[in-house]
């Protein structure tokens, strides 16, 4: 059974339990939350926000200086741990 995290966003004050293999995009639309995206698929930038707390990425490349401002695309984004993250 995978671990869960608590996935808090900021914007809508809701918080999240997530599985470790859960998409974060997906679980807050199921949710209800009101989240920008696009292609769903790591490549257009749309759902670029800033994460705190650590995930695992997939799909297009962040590149340092994205890591830097701990920005995440969460539409390809799977969490690593508890999370806030500015959506």
């Amino acid at each position: 059974m995978p671990k869960t995290f608590k996935v808090h966003f900021s914007r809508s004050q809701r918080t999240l339990e997530i599985a470790e293999d859960g998409i974060i995009l997906e679980q807050a639309l199921r949710n209800g939350l009101n989240v920008d995206y696009g292609c769903q698929g790591g490549s257009c930038g749309s759902c670029m926000v800033k994460v705190n707390g650590d995930v695992f990425q997939w799909g297009r490349a962040i590149d340092d200086d994205e890591k830097a401002q701990g920005l995440a695309l969460i539409c390809s984004a799977y969490p690593l741990g508890d999370l806030e993250i500015d959506a």
